[in-house]
């Protein structure tokens, strides 16, 4: 009997120590260990929201001619503030979107701005506009919306911004139908309120004509690109969508004020449009170090290997035959990629690293003109249309929608070449920041900052003790809320100097109410010296646990000693 009863407490020390050490393992994983499952393709959940009840408005009823007035298309909001519930234009707001996609980015100094395509229940649609957004402080705080472009037809392009030579900004807009109309600034880096705009093409009445004679089909989504000709002078080349089995190339040669086609770019014969293997053929050109231009489209549904490319080598006047069936990174799902030359002179493309699905958004880098790559994954769930700029200091901008009909998330991530060869980030890194996200309402301020340092040793339980159990918020659309709850960390080390984030979770949540830019987040910093952890301060499981294993050891242990005397007896 003694042994059985001495077994039975062996056996649960034994599951209690075993317990014990699973959860020391988890929670002592360092916040690092978040990323590195994201690089090893761990696809993060989906959410699905029901989508709240949204006010109706009034068809826009713009025509497509070519000839819409241009105050009635484009909307300025340097305070989106000023937007009421009742104005067309507050279909637009973040609250008030049911997805988000398709996105652009540039740079201009230290202000980041960020395109993309919303509105309506999905896309196409006469409700969808594109938006662009904007951030002074890397992408902590957003304007969103600073521009509302709203449809020229039944589908209005995502807006694309381009910082030219001379530090001119462009807007290029694509209304879906073909006409190209674009708006610039030469003082993009003034108070938003102070930014004068000008339209391209604008006449005396106020109405604005198209940027080409000719309609193309498809979306622009890529920047031009500044090349030289024999002589020494300035082009600007910019890929098309062209009609049926053709790409196009469009050339200007006074800085983007009229523009010529330079090359019609035929597809092969197995690149059949009947077929559904060319459907948009959103492309991209580069300029490589040699002069080689290389000429990129998207391939549908992942077919040939989602992607083909093309060169030419006497500045885009003819072109070799399309190449496809290629290996990463020019192959795809059938989605748009991005694809910039840098600084640097190496070659930088975004795209998602397989043929099947949209998902596992990775940059990629060449030092050598596309014959070797290293790469980078920006994100493993589902995520498209990569956008892609670089700044004075060589930062990396990339910019792309995750669960585009969904969550409807932007996100940026910004970083440099070094992080792309090393294959991680480095601290200075910022990594998925959220621009904003649709179905649902933002968290704009809080009360409590969040940021506390401690010495490293301090136990989790005085962590706890220091955070507020309620506090207020600001939220876009609920007004001032105060919420009640607790907060959770999983992945603490006290003996581990470090950041480590703890999550705060309300018993009063508003249905739709998201914490988009972490203001429910406390980042508690660990200082000092690592030594022994003293206070077993990786998480309340294991503390309890290896308490408890440690007296059922040694109580086994005893009654087995008193068996077996027993025995000798």
């Amino acid at each position: 009997m003694m042994k059985k009863i001495s077994a039975i407490i062996l056996m649960l020390a034994l599951f209690s120590a075993l317990g014990a050490a699973s959860a020391f393992n988890r929670a002592a994983l360092p916040i690092s260990a978040a990323v590195a499952a994201v690089n090893e393709g761990l696809t993060l959940p989906t959410v699905k929201t029901a989508a709240p009840s949204r006010p109706s408005y009034p068809t826009p009823g713009f025509d497509s001619t070519g000839l819409s007035p241009a105050k009635d298309t484009v909307r300025f909001y340097p305070d989106p503030s000023v937007i009421k519930r009742t104005d067309f234009d507050a279909q637009y707001l973040p609250q008030n979107r049911l997805w988000n996609g398709c996105t652009t980015i540039e740079v201009t100094g230290t202000r980041i701005w960020v395109g993309f395509m919303t509105g309506g229940p999905r896309e196409p649609d006469p409700m969808n506009a594109g938006v662009m957004c904007v951030s002074d402080d890397g992408g902590k705080t957003w304007i969103d919306p600073y521009i509302v472009i709203r449809s020229l037809t039944v589908l209005a392009g995502y807006p694309v911004p381009w910082l030219d030579p001379d530090g001119r900004l462009w807007i290029f807009i694509n209304s879906g139908s073909g006409d190209e109309y674009a708006l610039y600034t030469d003082n993009p880096e003034a108070e938003l309120s102070e930014i004068e705009w000008v339209f391209a093409n604008e006449r005396a009445d106020g109405t604005v004509g198209r940027m080409f004679e000719e309609r193309w089909t498809g979306l622009a989504s890529q920047k031009p690109i500044v090349v030289y000709d024999d002589r020494g002078r300035e082009e600007w080349l910019w890929p098309q969508a062209g009609e049926k089995r053709i790409s196009v190339l469009m050339s200007s040669t006074d800085k983007g004020f009229t523009w010529t086609q330079r090359a019609v770019i035929p597809y092969n014969s197995a690149m059949s449009v009947e077929d559904k293997v060319i459907i948009w053929n959103e492309s991209w050109a580069v300029q490589l170090a040699d002069g080689t231009l290389c000429y990129t489209i998207r391939i549908e549904g992942g077919q040939f290997g989602g992607m083909a490319r093309c060169y030419s080598y006497d500045n885009g006047f003819t072109w070799t035959a399309w190449e496809y069936n290629l290996a990463p990174p020019f192959s795809g799902p059938g989605s748009n990629h991005a694809s910039i030359i840098l600084n640097s002179g190496n070659w930088l493309m975004i795209n998602n690293n397989n043929t099947s699905a949209r998902n596992g958004m990775t940059a990629y880098l060449s030092a050598d003109q596309g014959k070797t790559w290293k790469s980078l994954l920006l994100e493993a769930a589902d995520s498209s249309y990569p956008g892609a700029a670089e700044d004075d200091d060589g930062n990396l901008y990339i910019s792309y929608d995750v669960r585009r009909t969904e969550t409807g998330e932007i996100r940026i991530t910004i970083i440099s070449e070094r992080d792309i060869l090393n294959g991680t980030y480095s601290d200075e890194s910022k990594h998925n920041v959220c621009v904003c996200r649709a179905i649902g309402t933002d968290i704009v301020s809080a009360e409590y900052t969040g940021e506390l340092t401690y010495p490293v040793g301090t136990g989790i339980d005085a962590v706890y003790a220091a955070l507020p159990k309620s506090f207020v918020v600001i939220t876009s659309d609920y007004g001032e809320i105060t919420l009640n709850g607790t907060w959770k960390n999983y992945r603490y080390w006290s003996n581990t100097a470090g950041t480590y984030d703890f999550t705060f979770t309300a018993d009063n949540m508003p249905e739709h109410l998201y914490d988009m830019h972490e203001y429910l987040t406390a980042r508690v910093t660990l200082t000092g010296e690592a030594g022994e952890n003293p206070s077993g301060g990786c998480g309340s499981v294991a503390s309890s646990a290896l308490p408890l294993a440690l007296p059922l050891l040694i109580c086994a242990g005893l009654l087995l000693i008193k068996t077996k005397r027993r025995e000798c007896k």
